[in-house]
């Protein structure tokens, strides 16, 4: 019942908004209604995230393989560090067009997005982790009262509200520093930035789930949700894998 009462807000909400007040579509600059993307975009955006379900990826990362065979090039090195999850699965490349929609919804703050990526993420999470609780990626301290919302944090409710899937608040994160200013060599030499939460600290060990996922926007060197993956096996969590919106390639 909850999940319809979501959903029929959520919907009601967007067809009053696409009536009262039409927007521009942020990538064609054609009318939009409900979302900053015109009918058009968004039919490609879901043609891609389908043909992204079933492209076949390196068994590490999640990256689109070229030419080779289960596991990319990057993760045939000793100090990939996707090794240290248990499977990773993007919907997009960050490439092109996907740079501005992140910018759009991240950095502008057009929250009206977060319904319309959690709906492909939850396609992917359908696929991939059928039945498997959500761990997102927490925020730095300070950012939503800075901010007045977190992206991540966000796409995590609709998941719990809308789609009825289990989520966990089991880290939190120590550093206010903002990984967006730091280059690949500095992220991925940096030490652990998360730690557990009060409620995974007191969480009985026959209640902490063998497999988890992490849910985080984009994955960029993967040392954020490998530095997340060691403390959720530290507590006892056997398997972690990571589903996100985005991937920058190598």
């Amino acid at each position: 019942m909850r999940q319809f009462y979501q959903k029929s807000i959520s919907f009601l909400r967007a067809a009053v908004s696409a009536t009262l007040f039409p927007d521009e579509c942020i990538l064609c600059g054609g009318l939009a209604y409900g979302v900053p993307l015109c009918r058009k975009c968004r039919s490609v955006l879901a043609q891609e995230a389908s043909e992204s379900i079933e492209r076949c990826r390196c068994i590490v990362c999640g990256k689109p393989l070229l030419s080779e065979t289960e596991v990319c090039l990057q993760c045939r090195t000793d100090d990939a560090p996707a090794k240290k999850l248990d499977g990773i699965r993007p919907v997009f490349p960050y490439l092109l067009t996907k740079k501005k929609l992140l910018y759009t919804w991240k950095i502008a703050g057009c929250k009206p997005l977060t319904p319309f990526f959690a709906e492909y993420m939850y396609k992917m999470y359908s696929h991939e982790f059928a039945g498997l609780p959500l761990v997102p990626v927490p925020p730095r301290p300070g950012k939503i009262r800075e901010k007045g919302w977190d992206q991540t944090k966000s796409l995590a409710k609709q998941f719990r509200h809308v789609h009825g899937v289990e989520v966990l608040d089991y880290l939190v994160r120590t550093s206010g520093l903002q990984q967006k200013k730091l280059g690949r060599k500095e992220r991925l030499s940096r030490k652990a930035q998360y730690s557990a939460s009060k409620k995974l600290m007191r969480e009985k060990k026959e209640n902490i789930p063998r497999h988890v996922v992490l849910l985080d926007d984009v994955m960029t060197t993967g040392s954020t949700l490998c530095s997340c993956a060691a403390v959720l096996k530290a507590y006892g969590v056997q398997k972690v894998s990571a589903l996100t919106l985005f991937t920058v390639p190598a």
